[in-house]
């Protein structure tokens, strides 16, 4: 907010400078324009920039939006300009839509305006700023890839009674022992064994399962 401060220095001193006269006579539309426009784009800016820094916020919330907030509070302070500025031309109109501005009496009119265009300009900039700089993907992509990658087990559908061998055999694949009559299959891993009995027909009979100890 130092550049802010600065900038509204700076519009001081070159109003002080180059407002050399002591009255000055121009049209109230000159003055009320902008200051309008200036409200009617700040009334639907600053609502959307609140919104988006609320959303990026519960996105990323580590991220860097010291930019962000720097340009809607800019932007909240040309607004409140904006409205004094408005308040102060309509009381310094005349009759013959003119406004006379009286040197140094009025010069905060001339500074208004001058915050006004300058301030807008920096909250442009901030806006790109934080767009350009602080809202990486990168980052993120990179935080993602530091995550711990888990490892997945698949887990086998568990045999059932009168299940035949043959879908046993498609569903968990070759057996770590099978005897030659063909009426029983061992499965082994490191936490356990299974064994399957089978009938005379093929069908599962029992199972037996047994958990090795660590």
């Amino acid at each position: 907010m130092a550049v802010a401060i600065a900038i509204w220095i700076f519009a001081f001193l070159a109003v002080r400078y180059y407002a050399k006269k002591q009255q000055y006579e121009v049209k109230s539309d000159y003055l009320r324009v902008p200051t309008n426009n200036a409200m009617v784009v700040l009334g639907l800016l600053i609502p959307i920039l609140v919104a988006l820094a609320s959303y990026f916020y519960v996105k990323e919330p580590e991220a860097t939006y010291s930019s962000l907030l720097a340009a809607i509070v800019v932007f909240f302070i040309v607004l409140i300009v904006a409205i004094w500025e408005t308040h102060s031309i309509l009381q310094a109109a005349t009759n013959t839509d003119s406004v006379t501005i009286k040197i140094p009496a009025d010069r905060s009119l001339l500074v208004g305006l001058a915050v006004i265009y300058s301030y807008l300009v920096l909250g442009l900039l901030y806006f790109s700023v934080f767009f350009l700089f602080e809202l990486s993907p990168v980052k993120a992509t990179n935080r993602n890839s530091e995550l711990p990658q888990a490892s997945f087990k698949l887990v086998k559908r568990r045999p059932y009674i009168n299940q035949s061998r043959d879908e046993i055999l498609q569903s968990w694949g070759a057996p770590t022992n099978a005897d030659p009559d063909k009426k029983k299959l061992d499965y082994q891993s490191d936490q356990s064994s299974l064994r399957l009995v089978f009938d005379d027909e093929g069908k599962l009979q029992e199972i037996i399962e047994m958990r090795s100890s660590q």
